[in-house]
């Protein structure tokens, strides 16, 4: 029975490098070698590990072990007819504090907890040119890590929006207007932006991916495990 986060199809083209950007699940050894096998089949020259590299005539095709497809090609005709085959693959069994930092590493100094998450997309040059674009590439595995890290959270929290908070300053990017802004942990979260669409008012963020949060502790194990163990189809590791 599916208790957590269905998979969402949603490829993003980004015009300003021509390239074609596909979140995927967190793949594991038997996922990633399924990909090969069909990229194979299809007429690609693949190599590589846990970041598959295909090369045609057509183009070429990057795939992530993170769970992040890049092509100069269109991936819907390569790559989605194995989705089905993809969400039905046992998930592999990994130690929790592995799974844990596929996401983030945790860094407490006095009463600040320092956070760098690891994400597919939103992060460096690839966040600039999605904010620019008017999109999103956070998956709802990444957006559930985060809210748990932002759980009981103090004081306010360094973000970009959409929309103007007191004190916030002005940016442009790619001729759209976001604010750098410090609001409350637990509007960011429910203003938090992710591929299953823009809200009334969005929240990203930094393009460091880094976050310091007033708090007092990172999550504990149990809390780690809990939801590790329920992010399904975004995620085919299982803590141990």
């Amino acid at each position: 029975m599916t208790t957590g986060p269905r998979f969402t199809l949603h490829q993003v083209f980004i015009r300003g490098d021509g390239r074609y950007y596909l979140p995927l699940p967190k793949l594991n050894r038997v996922q990633r070698d399924t990909i090969a096998a069909r990229l194979t089949r299809i007429g690609f020259r693949v190599g590589g590990g846990e970041r598959l590299k295909a090369y045609s005539s057509a183009g070429f095709i990057h795939v992530d072990g993170s769970g992040l497809a890049t092509s100069n090609i269109d991936l819907f005709d390569p790559l989605v007819p194995l989705i089905p085959e993809l969400l039905r693959v046992k998930r592999e069994e990994v130690a929790l504090d592995e799974l844990a930092s596929m996401y983030f590493a945790a860094k407490r100094s006095g009463g600040t907890l320092h956070i760098r998450l690891s994400v597919r997309a939103e992060s460096l040059g690839l966040w600039r040119k999605l904010r620019g674009g008017g999109e999103s590439l956070l998956t709802p595995d990444e957006a559930a890590v985060l809210k748990l890290l932002l759980r009981d959270a103090r004081g306010r929290v360094e973000a970009v929006t959409d929309y103007p908070t007191e004190g916030s300053r002005v940016r442009q990017i790619g001729g759209r207007l976001y604010y750098h802004s410090a609001i409350d942990p637990e509007e960011f979260a429910s203003n938090l932006r992710t591929i299953e669409g823009p809200r009334r008012r969005n929240a990203y963020m930094p393009s460091s991916a880094t976050l310091s949060l007033g708090r007092p502790r990172p999550p504990t194990r149990s809390e780690l495990m809990r939801l590790l163990s329920s992010l399904d189809e975004w995620c085919y590791f299982t803590p141990l």
